[in-house]
């Protein structure tokens, strides 16, 4: 996974998975980084997708939760 140079190992970070149902925000354990990748500890499933625009994915989210069509 690609992730900024400034998260450290162990720490707590949130990713939008895309699913059948939507869009769900879920919490990653990250490990070490290597180069402009990190390795993810727990929180995500082979083959999963994750939003490319966390912001667009929010909003689909706040929407969905509305009741509203995104």
């Amino acid at each position: 996974m690609r992730w900024s140079r400034w998260c450290s190992a162990d720490e707590l970070a949130g990713v939008y998975v895309l699913g059948e149902h939507g869009v769900m925000l879920r919490q990653l354990r990250l490990g070490h980084g290597h180069g402009d990748r990190i390795e993810v500890l727990a929180g995500l499933d082979d083959g999963e997708r994750i939003a490319a625009d966390p912001a667009a994915a929010a909003r689909w989210l706040a929407a969905q939760r509305r009741g509203a069509t995104p």
